[in-house]
């Protein structure tokens, strides 16, 4: 028997604000091609093997900021919503003494929650419903 994927419904799609606000967050730093490419390495090296050096506010680093921001933040939050799309979609488990709760252990600087909002943006508008977010 061939080994399916593990989510067979639709690749993860980030939806078109999100989308807008990374380009123009991306596009107001002064690094691209070469030099962002090198900036993404660097901070991947600073996650992985040398990550006792990362410092704390990594992000305060321009060249980190424009890495995370343009590689990091749009994979990171697609990875989490591909999680997301395995919950059921009738809200059969929410009622309303017991809502959907979620806990963002780690998840970078607010992309969890963000990758939520965007995904909970994305189901209200393909269900039809009147959630508040």
């Amino acid at each position: 028997m061939p080994m399916q994927p593990f989510n067979e419904k639709k690749p993860a799609a980030l939806s078109s604000e999100v989308l807008k606000v990374l380009a123009r967050v991306t596009s107001d730093r002064d690094l691209s091609g070469h030099a962002l490419a090198q900036a993404v390495v660097n901070l991947s090296r600073l996650f992985t093997t040398a990550r006792p050096s990362l410092p704390i506010r990594y992000l305060d680093d321009p060249n980190h900021a424009a890495a995370y921001f343009s590689y990091f933040l749009p994979v990171n939050l697609s990875k989490i919503q591909v999680l997301l799309d395995e919950l059921p979609n009738d809200n059969s488990t929410e009622t309303p003494d017991r809502p959907m709760a979620v806990l963002d252990l780690g998840c970078g600087p607010g992309t969890g929650a963000l990758a939520l909002l965007d995904w909970l943006w994305h189901r209200s508008r393909l269900c039809g419903a009147g959630r508040m977010i």
